[in-house]
Order: structure tokens, then C-alpha cells, then sequence
């Protein structure tokens, strides 16, 4: 069963000022969509813990995501990138 990756409006702000900002957009567009997939399927298998309780942070490509996952409910949450 997939989760529901629901983005924070800080944390796509903040994408959206990296891919801006960046020379290599289409890389940031799909990393962003790469971290998107992966945590859909799994999140808990992805990244590493932090110390709040569920949150977790993911480094792929370009970018490094900040998310908690509420298990229970099959939320993922993204904090920040």
C-alpha cells in the first residue's frame, strides 16, 4: 500500500527558489520527482532518522528532504529540501 506524500508549502517554496536558482532545473525537477516516488512507496526505508520523533531526512540528486512519516494514516509529510 503507497503512501500520500503531501508537500509543505515552506518546503515547495523552497524548491521552487532552488530550481530558480539553479543551471541544471531539469536535474532538480527530476530529483524532486525521484524523492517524491521513493517515498510513496516506502519512506521508512529511505534516509536516515532524525532526532524528532518520525522525522527523516532523504539525500538524492541535488537535493536533501526533510519529511515525517505518520504511519498510521500512510502520510508523508516534507518539511524543508
Amino acid at each position: 500500500m503507497k503512501f500520500t506524500v503531501i508537500w509543505k508549502t515552506a518546503a515547495e517554496n523552497q524548491l521552487a527558489q532552488i530550481w530558480t536558482d539553479s543551471d541544471r532545473r531539469d536535474a532538480v525537477t527530476d530529483a524532486a520527482r525521484e524523492v517524491d516516488s521513493l517515498l510513496k512507496n516506502d519512506p521508512q526505508d529511505h534516509g536516515e532518522s532524525r532526532q524528532r520523533m518520525n522525522q527523516r531526512i532523504v539525500y538524492h540528486a541535488l537535493l536533501g528532504v526533510v519529511f515525517e512519516v505518520n504511519r498510521d494514516d500512510r502520510i508523508v509529510n516534507v518539511l524543508a529540501v
